[in-house]
């Protein structure tokens, strides 16, 4: 079932700075918010909604997302690039 940080970082009405906290907030809640965050890594969300899954799911050592994390070495956004740099050499 979705927590209220679930419903918050996934809802496109909320304010960016708002689903930005929520989506931290979630990747707190552990391993079990991973597939919540990797859809939100999608190129449609908010540059500020895509960093912080990029940093909640370097905080829990996501290898699966590294394909992922050097995609958006390229983002057009200078926020995503670095969260993107600053994951790959966490990871590695």
């Amino acid at each position: 079932s979705r927590t209220p940080d679930t419903a918050a970082a996934l809802d496109p009405a909320a304010a960016p700075a708002d689903r930005e906290r929520a989506v931290l907030a979630l990747g707190r809640a552990g391993p079990a918010a991973k597939p919540e965050l990797r859809k939100l890594l999608a190129a449609s969300e908010p540059a500020g909604v895509r960093a912080a899954a990029v940093a909640a799911l370097a905080e829990q050592k996501d290898w699966d997302s590294m394909p992922r994390f050097l995609d958006l070495l390229d983002d057009p956004s200078a926020v995503v690039r670095g969260r993107a740099a600053q994951a790959v050499a966490r990871l590695t």
